[in-house]
């Protein structure tokens, strides 16, 4: 969902849901929200559906540099896992994250190197702009 003031956060929550289930997608939807109370607003519409948190790094933002409030920010949400941008995906978060039970994907990684370092700090899924790329490497 991309949503850019919090009045915005119901009704593209609301669509969002309904299109889910006009579908019949909710086993194979997750939705991801850089908003995290747009996320905990669709949660509060139907609890079943899987979230994810997004988060990037930035100045304006310097909370996002801090593991255990990034993990806090995801799960007062509601979301059940992680999209972090690449330079935020550090081993002590993804650990924490685990530990908590949260799964952690990592955006937007094109560097086939990084399958080796997503294997090695316990990362769940990287998502790419080179799909075969990466999976030439893996």
């Amino acid at each position: 969902m991309k949503c850019d003031s919090p009045a915005e956060h119901r009704p593209l929550a609301e669509a969002c849901v309904k299109a889910i289930e006009a579908h019949s997608l909710k086993s194979r939807v997750v939705v991801e929200c850089f908003q995290l109370p747009a996320i905990k607003v669709l949660k509060e519409i139907d609890s079943d559906i899987k979230t994810v948190a997004l988060f990037e790094p930035t100045f304006t933002n310097p909370s996002v540099l801090i593991d255990q409030r990034i993990i806090n920010q995801a799960k007062d949400a509601g979301a059940a896992a992680l999209a972090l941008h690449y330079r935020l995906a550090r081993e002590s978060l993804v650990q924490k994250a685990k530990a908590v039970g949260m799964h952690v994907a990592v955006w937007t990684v094109d560097d086939p190197a990084w399958i080796e370092r997503a294997r090695a700090i316990g990362i769940d899924a990287l998502i790419t702009n080179n799909p075969a790329a990466m999976l030439s490497h893996r």
